[in-house]
């Protein structure tokens, strides 16, 4: 029997995935990798800004955002540990989606 992946699936709007590629567009802009794991967050930073400037794209009213393990584990990890400097709003959002990615990734995977 197959190993299942487990996926973290998010319910997001299209002003908030704005909000979401504005920051990854700022981040890929500003931000000099250091060491061998800043270079992993860099590219989980292109890698996930490909994937929601696609998705930005479709001008949709929602959207479902689908991470796997991987993937979510990059994202929190790397908002966490650059504190880059933001407005109260896009901070509070970022929060928000990092709360829901740790929440849904902890949950019991079904088959």
């Amino acid at each position: 029997m197959a190993k299942q992946d487990r996926k973290v699936r998010l319910k997001i709007d299209h002003r908030k995935l704005e909000m979401l590629v504005a920051l990854y567009e700022a981040v890929i802009s500003g931000y000099k990798p250091e060491n061998e794991q800043e270079q992993l967050w860099h590219d989980h930073v292109c890698d996930f800004y490909e994937q929601i400037s696609t998705m930005c794209n479709k001008e949709q009213v929602n959207y479902t955002l689908t991470l796997n393990a991987s993937t979510a584990r990059a994202f929190i990890q790397f908002w966490n540990s650059k504190p880059f400097p933001m407005q109260p709003y896009p901070a509070t959002i970022l929060n928000g989606i990092i709360q829901s990615i740790d929440k849904k990734s902890k949950e019991p995977l079904f088959i």
